[in-house]
């Protein structure tokens, strides 16, 4: 059955309308019944919802069942969106595509791609600083056979940022958020401008005095005079544990993480639709 047709008649002006206002949610009985619901990822050929919902509850209506189930407000951003759709997303979101994949995001700890298995000595040969990367790997004896990765969930806003002061070359200024680069190997971005004055972030390389620095966007040129970090995480600190995320990276996983939905058994379904209707008509 369509989910709208279950909300309360109103009268609104002398007429009568749906009450969109009203809103049910499964009931704590129900969500807690881990028995009734079991796992899904959404495909690529799924398409939409009431695909999905045509697909496992044989009728499309159902769509707002697998709403409910797993707590999707918005529709379509709530559900993972089709390659091209996200693509749109990204470009309407940042300006262009490859703007989205050349920025950062943020930095986070790279244990998830990091497969190693560090030997004793190799660990022992690590700096001391590292150390804290690492876990001991136990056997059934509780003797260390070696050590690998640490979970480590944390995420940092920039690795380092940068005051420089320099000599312009062409009257031009940088602007806020574009790529300032020395050579191919050293760069970073505009998060603050001034007279003479511009701060860097997501740093990459060294900049040092008498560097000639050019901004990507403006054309700006100067020369290096000073250079001062204001700034440093451990993802400048310690490069070889951390990674940067693009806005490009970010968007993408942050859509993959909408696959993994729950799916209420397809038995219980009658039952929740009762349990829904009565919930909108005391309403």
């Amino acid at each position: 059955m369509n989910y709208f047709n279950k909300l309360p008649t109103i009268n609104y002006n002398g007429f009568s309308a749906k009450n969109l206002l009203s809103r049910a949610t499964l009931s704590d009985t129900t969500r807690n019944n881990n028995t009734i619901f079991y796992p899904y990822t959404i495909q690529e050929d799924d398409g939409r919802v009431d695909v999905l919902s045509k697909n496992y509850y044989d009728n499309p209506g159902y769509t707002w069942l697998i709403w409910h189930t797993n707590n999707i407000i918005d529709p379509y951003f709530g559900t993972p969106l089709t390659d091209q759709n996200l693509y749109s997303h990204i470009v309407a979101k940042y300006g262009s595509f490859s703007d989205a994949e050349r920025k950062i995001a943020f930095y986070r700890c790279n244990w998830e791609s990091d497969s190693r298995v560090l030997t004793q000595d190799e660990y022992n040969s690590l700096i001391e600083r590292e150390k804290k990367y690492w876990n001991p790997m136990l056997d059934l004896n509780l003797q260390i056979t070696g050590y690998n990765r640490r979970q480590d969930t944390r995420i940092v806003n920039t690795n380092k940022i940068v005051y420089i002061e320099y000599t312009s070359s062409n009257a031009i200024n940088f602007v806020d958020d574009e790529k300032v680069s020395h050579n191919s190997t050293t760069w970073g971005w505009v998060s603050s401008i001034g007279t003479n004055v511009v701060m860097l972030q997501h740093i990459t390389g060294e900049f040092t005095v008498g560097d000639l620095i050019q901004g990507e966007v403006s054309g700006a040129i100067g020369t290096i005079t000073a250079v001062s970090i204001l700034s440093e995480t451990s993802a400048s600190e310690d490069p070889l544990y951390w990674e940067s995320v693009s806005y490009a990276q970010y968007e993408q996983e942050e859509n993959e993480k909408k696959r993994d939905i729950l799916l209420l058994d397809n038995r219980y379904k009658s039952q929740i639709e009762s349990e829904l209707k009565r919930v909108m008509q005391a309403t």
